[in-house]
């Protein structure tokens, strides 16, 4: 099993365990990464949530619909305070802006695992085929 593989089956893993998100944005949000990170939810019961500034996200008729992480630094900490897992597809981590008073720069909880699937300028892999996914 490559390294794609192996990280694809490990971010699975995560999100199935419970208290998963997984966070998109770039590439993850055209209509093929969308299909896909809908079918992992279905499969997982994870949530889904993307990045605040999309450039370009798909919109239509029989896409799946995923809710945006809130612009303030409070809001968001609060989105995200639940989350025990967290699966980063065509984005980073989410951050607040600098300088925010009394509130850290990194949104995600303490404690909290991190798993990058793929990087701002890489398009997801598809899900393992070793993951049972339903139609979304």
């Amino acid at each position: 099993m490559n390294t794609k593989a192996r990280t694809a089956m490990a971010a699975a893993g995560a999100l199935a365990a419970g208290s998963g998100l997984l966070y998109l944005g770039g590439p993850a949000l055209g209509e093929a990464g969308l299909r896909a990170a809908a079918r992992v939810a279905a499969a997982t019961g994870c949530g889904l949530l993307h990045e605040t500034f999309s450039a370009r996200i798909e919109r239509g008729v029989g896409l799946p619909v995923v809710d945006r992480l809130p612009y303030f630094p409070e809001q968001a900490a609060e989105r995200l305070g639940d989350v025990a897992h967290l699966v980063v597809a065509g984005t980073r981590e989410p951050v607040s802006f600098f300088g925010y008073p009394e509130m850290p720069s990194r949104l995600t909880p303490e404690g909290a695992d991190v798993t990058t699937l793929a990087a701002e300028d890489r398009v997801p892999p598809e899900p393992p085929s070793g993951l049972r996914l339903v139609s979304p």
